[in-house]
């Protein structure tokens, strides 16, 4: 029973990082300086790859 609530934890932390990684996708468009394009798209490519890693963790621990 506990491990179920663990691992229920780990859908929407992933979901959180995807969502945070996606405004900074956006802002890569709307800025004009090419060091901050770079930094927002290390920045997002990042948070995304994170978000991947929790979600499949959590699938992991579902089985």
């Amino acid at each position: 029973m506990k491990n179920k609530t663990k691992s229920n934890l780990f859908l929407p932390v992933g979901i959180g990082f995807f969502g945070m990684s996606l405004p900074l996708f956006i802002a890569i468009f709307f800025s004009t300086d090419l060091i901050e394009k770079l930094c927002n798209l290390i920045a997002g490519i990042v948070m995304f790859i994170i978000g991947f890693i929790i979600i499949r963790q959590g699938k992991k621990m579902e089985n």
